[in-house]
């Protein structure tokens, strides 16, 4: 009898196994240069992207490419990143969620403002907008003031730390709003509020959830096996 517990504790948890944490960077180089609207998808590595936006529109809601590609023709693209990175325009946003079903956290990334047109502008227009949900589904909102323009006049990519690095995400998303004189968010973008996005340093970790949940189970054979021993 202790041989069939023993082997059919460890079926259930090869069945369950729970993949060991995993750091990746998430920088869209594997990706090939394309334009997104409302409700497009992508994945990269074990991460799946989700273009938000006004699906009635129909427009334009993001890219992935470089500041060389033909989009930034069109739009002023930051510099300070040689490779590619997503672009959220007219006022759209991306939401990042583990294709794997489990949880992941959030330590650094890049980010930088895109401006609709070239102009000198005399500081920060923007703030990068994130909303986290967890596991619980708890809900952490943050935003980050997206720095002006440099000496030279040009938006660059600069670095930024997530303000909750333990918090085990189901998903966060990322999008921009253009800001007042006193650095606060104003209602509408018109299309004006935009970003971009780059190595983000993320890891894949299992949720409590889950752990808990194959503890419980093996506990509750332990027990009922050494009931059975003793009756």
């Amino acid at each position: 009898m202790k041989n069939v517990l023993k082997k059919t504790l460890i079926a259930i948890t090869a069945s369950v196994a729970i993949p060991a944490a995993s750091a990746a960077a998430i920088n869209f180089e594997s990706l090939r240069p394309e334009i997104f609207t409302a409700g497009d998808s992508f994945s990269e590595g074990n991460y799946k992207f989700t273009v938000a936006g006004d699906a009635a529109a129909g427009g334009l809601s993001g890219a992935i490419g470089t500041s060389a590609a033909a989009t930034c023709s069109l739009i002023d693209c930051p510099v300070g990143n040689d490779g590619q990175f997503y672009m959220g325009l007219n006022d759209g946003g991306l939401r990042i969620d583990s294709s794997l079903g489990i949880g992941f956290t959030l330590g650094k990334f890049e980010a930088s403002f895109i401006a609709p047109l070239t102009a000198r502008l005399p500081s920060s227009v923007a703030r990068l907008v994130v909303s986290a949900t967890d596991y619980l589904g708890n809900i952490h909102n943050t935003s980050f003031e997206l720095p002006g323009q440099n000496h030279a006049g040009d938006w660059e990519f600069v670095g930024f730390a997530f303000d909750a690095p333990d918090m085990i995400l189901r998903n966060i998303s990322f999008s921009a709003c253009l800001t007042d004189t006193s650095g606060s968010c104003v209602a509408m973008g018109n299309n004006q509020a935009q970003f971009g996005l780059d190595n983000l340093n993320v890891t894949t970790v299992p949720e409590p959830s889950s752990a808990l949940l194959i503890a419980l189970g093996l506990a509750g054979l332990g027990l009922a096996y050494r009931r059975k021993q003793s009756a």
